[in-house]
């Protein structure tokens, strides 16, 4: 039993591999080695709702029914939301339905726009977890499965999410890694989405108890995450279980980024009435442009500001309990705060390396910054 658990992860894993390289031959091999990958059915035991929405997707759609309808695990129905299409999308989709009674095409009769076909999906869910898929990529053949068997062994996580491959119409190929610690997920949340959302899989009622919120235009993966971390805890597997197509026909960056920009203004003064600070116009700026944005801070005026609005972060945090407070001074450390503190050491006063040394940010020893001082002095 433990050898034909390795032979059918090892022949995933050679299927998976030729996803970028050759996606055809990847395909046709996975469909010939079908049998030999699926999962006893007495081993799916709990059910599983897959939630993708569609428009004019006519080019990719296939192949990504296929990564999904191969699953190992096959004890799921595929949810599809298409607003109306002007593309053979349905009529793919539709000769898919004829062989796979499991898939359930809704159709808007009018655009419902990503965020609201996500919600109109979610009130057609009936498993105990929900998938999320986007139908221009492809996902690794255990994918299903790996990810259910985590969340029935861990029952105190709520949604499981995994890395992504990233790649394009040249082959091309890069990784988006996640951090696995539930701490660091609410860490990472004032910089970023902190998980990836198509990769995820999430205990059913999470995501029918929360739903997507309209008026956060490409970022309401991130708005739902901020919402999630306050209650359920959340995990990521360290493995490349989702590929992410990017091409020609996506919209580009240059249109979004205005939007994105109006979405994350809103998230960021959800986390200020999170953390019982004002509103303030130019502390949102602040906060998109060296926090979220990741711009680089360029003089030591700057840095002075930066330690001084996370620290009413923290102040704000003894009443919401939303950040542990050890995690996020030490994850600021590492990441951010020495690096800064270093570059601009020599151009401090004597009042503002005193201040600096008391921030709870700072986890210099006294005679780690005091010889760093002196070494910055007499440079």
């Amino acid at each position: 039993m433990e050898n034909q658990a390795i032979n059918r992860e090892d022949l995933a894993n050679q299927i998976a591999n030729l996803f970028v390289e050759d996606e055809k031959a990847a395909i046709q091999l996975w469909k010939e080695s079908y049998k030999n990958l699926k999962l006893p059915q007495n081993e799916m035991i709990d059910s599983l709702s897959v939630l993708t929405c569609v428009y004019n997707s006519e080019e990719f759609i296939s192949q990504a029914l296929d990564s999904i309808m191969l699953q190992t695990y096959s004890n799921f129905e595929l949810i599809i939301v298409a607003d109306p299409c002007s593309d053979r999308t349905i009529e793919i989709i539709k000769n898919y339905q004829e062989k796979y009674s499991n898939i359930h095409l809704i159709e808007n009769q009018e655009r419902q726009g990503f965020i609201g076909s996500l919600n109109i999906g979610l009130d057609h869910c009936n498993g105990k977890y929900i998938a999320r898929m986007d139908t221009d990529d492809l996902i690794h053949p255990m994918r299903f499965e790996k990810q259910i068997n985590f969340l029935e062994i861990k029952s105190s996580i709520s949604v499981v999410s995994a890395w992504m491959k990233i790649f394009d119409e040249k082959k091309q190929v890069t990784t988006a890694s996640y951090r696995n610690n539930y701490q660091d997920h609410k860490n990472t949340s004032l910089f970023y989405s902190p998980l990836s959302h198509a990769a995820s899989m999430f205990k059913s009622n999470v995501l029918k108890t929360l739903r997507y919120r309209e008026g956060y235009i490409y970022a309401e993966d991130y708005d739902l995450w901020t919402r999630i971390l306050k209650l359920y805890q959340t995990a990521c597997l360290p493995e490349y279980l989702y590929y992410y197509r990017t091409h020609s026909n996506q919209v580009t960056n240059v249109k979004n980024i205005e939007p994105t920009k109006e979405s994350l203004r809103k998230i960021i003064c959800n986390f200020h009435e999170l953390f019982h600070l004002d509103k303030n116009a130019l502390l949102v700026e602040f906060h998109l442009k060296y926090l979220m944005l990741n711009e680089n801070l360029l003089s030591k005026s700057d840095f002075i500001q930066w330690d001084n609005y996370l620290r009413q972060i923290l102040k704000g945090n003894k009443h919401s309990k939303y950040l542990n407070e050890d995690s996020f001074t030490n994850f600021m450390f590492i990441n951010h705060w020495q690096g800064y503190f270093i570059e601009f050491l020599g151009q401090f006063n004597l009042n503002e390396i005193i201040q600096l040394q008391q921030s709870p940010f700072n986890k210099f020893n006294i005679f780690q910054i005091t010889k760093k001082v002196l070494k910055a002095k007499f440079q």
